[in-house]
């Protein structure tokens, strides 16, 4: 029995040893070592990489372009990622993230915490935005105060585009004897110098500016008047012209010339409101140099239309003098016979329209 289990065990033992030599067969131990090795370090570097690639929750990654966490200036406070001067700063004026807004033709400041608007120098504040009120048609002179139409705005005032269109020798522009009328006015009676001041008795627009009832004319007993106020009265002159510093002038027969015992008649010819006819008639005057000459002119100014009509009646020795009318800059005039200082005859009529 003893024997036939050690020859039984012998038997396994050589079993097994080829077993062994058949999976390593054609294998160098050498071989088989390196196997191993790579095995290893595989392994290792697959830990390697898991460790690299693996970030904690409570050390989260850091952008480049984060700013410092660095304390605010003396007198400045903390708003967002920037530090701002809340008595100053625009964009953060009195506390943070209030912002001062735009202002059109002006400016915006924070000053002492509060946005401050101000207009350049001549504009006004007017509907959240600043204007020119000396040349703005819809604030003109004022905020809200609108031109008409096509009127400009000159120096706060709306006048009129263009002046007037003059139509010569118009057969509606008739001859009115306002020193027969009812209730008319004498002024400048034998006169060579000096001025009378009348009021307007309507309503009137001239060159394009609105004029109120009571608006005060300045006639002078040289053929001539003027809506500017405080003008002086030269004996002659030209229109338009800057220089001699009256302006808004209508002239009739702007000539050094003097009165005679009729004066300058004034008065209203009509009784339809918005109809009537203001009447400042030269009567018999004559040039200042020349005894001999008989002159009757007159300015009549209508109601509703704002007409102006210029008009002489009979003439004797007629000479050269200044028919036209002038704008209150004194840059423009409306020139009735197609030159400055034209001799009206008897009978010559200019109608001024305006445009």
């Amino acid at each position: 029995m003893w024997l036939a289990s050690w020859v039984l065990a012998c038997a396994a033992g050589s079993e097994g040893t080829q077993v062994l030599d058949a999976q390593v067969d054609g294998a160098p131990m050498t071989d088989l070592a390196d196997v191993a090795t790579d095995a290893a370090d595989r392994t290792t570097m697959s830990d390697v990489t898991l460790q690299d690639t693996t970030v904690p929750d409570s050390a989260p990654p850091v952008p480049e372009d984060a700013p410092e966490d660095r304390a605010c200036a003396s007198g400045q406070t903390r708003c967002g990622e920037v530090c701002a001067e809340l008595t100053t700063d625009r964009a953060h004026c009195g506390a943070c993230d209030r912002p001062c807004g735009f202002l059109p033709g002006g400016v915006v400041t924070c000053e002492g915490g509060v946005c401050r608007e101000r207009c350049a120098a001549g504009a006004t504040l007017c509907d959240a935005a600043c204007y020119d009120t000396r040349t703005d048609t819809h604030h003109c002179g004022a905020c809200g105060r609108v031109c008409e139409g096509a009127e400009r705005c000159v120096e706060g005032r709306c006048l009129g585009p263009a002046g007037y269109r003059v139509v010569r020798d118009d057969a509606s522009a008739r001859w009115i004897n306002a020193c027969a009328l009812a209730g008319h006015q004498t002024v400048l009676v034998n006169a060579d110098a000096g001025a009378a001041r009348v009021p307007l008795p309507f309503r009137f627009r001239f060159w394009g500016r609105p004029l109120e009832p009571g608006t005060m004319l300045t006639v002078t007993p040289d053929g001539y008047a003027t809506f500017q106020d405080g003008a002086p009265t030269p004996p002659d002159g030209v229109i338009p012209n800057q220089l001699d510093r009256v302006n808004a002038v209508l002239a009739v027969q702007w000539r050094n010339l003097r009165t005679r015992a009729e004066g300058v008649c004034v008065a209203v010819d009509g009784n339809v409101e918005g109809a009537r006819r203001w009447v400042v008639q030269w009567r018999d005057a004559r040039y200042f140099t020349s005894d001999l000459s008989h002159l009757n002119l007159e300015l009549v100014l209508h109601e509703g239309s704002n007409h102006i009509d210029i008009i002489a009646d009979a003439q004797t020795l007629p000479e050269p003098a200044t028919v036209a009318l002038e704008d209150w800059e004194g840059l423009r005039g409306a020139v009735p016979f197609g030159v400055p200082q034209p001799i009206l005859f008897s009978n010559s009529r200019a109608r001024f329209i305006p445009e």
